[in-house]
């Protein structure tokens, strides 16, 4: 399982290399976002995924939106991680890419023009953080379909996407992925595609 997980995020990591058009610059700081409110009573199904509400973590009460400065959230997290890094392949004239991994997780950074650390991307290896909509490691598919509805799509055999912009293979999109392993989620990774225009 480990070392499914490993390639999975090598992979990840290797695509943030490949030739691309001229990347988004992460926007001013924004303060922080409320996780999402949980779906009416009565409601039909899940609502669709959005960037404000669904890509991002909650670590001990406090909700750290994807695509800001890392800083606060590695701090939330804790200073127990390897680090690696290496000249940007995205923002080359900032500074490094920076894989900050911990036992449970690994968090991806971009560097800016301001010489911050912009996260990108978690990837969650067990059931110590969970999604905005309370999904974590070892949970069910049908949880996963429970919580995030119909609007997903499969790459491959065993990664369910559910992307902001709803449309399968639009590798510009922020989004979700559960790998998914005899019906139980074995990964969860939270993207925002940094290298894609």
């Amino acid at each position: 399982m480990r070392k499914t997980v490993l390639a999975v995020l090598l992979a990840l990591a290797l695509t943030a290399c490949a030739p691309t058009a001229p990347a988004p610059t992460p926007p001013e700081d924004l303060p922080p976002i409320q996780p999402r409110v949980e779906d009416q009573p009565g409601d039909a199904s899940p609502a669709a995924l959005t960037l404000q509400e669904d890509l991002g973590i909650e670590v001990n009460g406090a909700w750290y939106p994807i695509l800001q400065d890392a800083a606060p959230l590695l701090a939330a997290l804790g200073g127990d991680y390897d680090l690696y890094a290496a000249d940007s392949c995205v923002f080359p004239e900032w500074g490094d890419d920076k894989e900050f991994e911990y036992k449970s997780w690994c968090v991806f950074t971009n560097p800016d023009e301001k010489g911050r650390d912009i996260w990108y991307q978690i990837a969650l290896t067990d059931d110590t953080l969970q999604t905005a909509r309370g999904i974590a490691v070892g949970d069910t598919l049908e949880s996963v379909y429970a919580a995030y509805g119909e609007g997903y799509y499969w790459e491959g055999a065993s990664t369910l996407t559910y992307s902001v912009s709803g449309q399968p293979g639009d590798i510009a999109s922020p989004n979700i992925q559960f790998t998914v392993e005899n019906g139980l989620v074995a990964l969860i990774d939270i993207y925002y595609p940094t290298n894609v225009t």
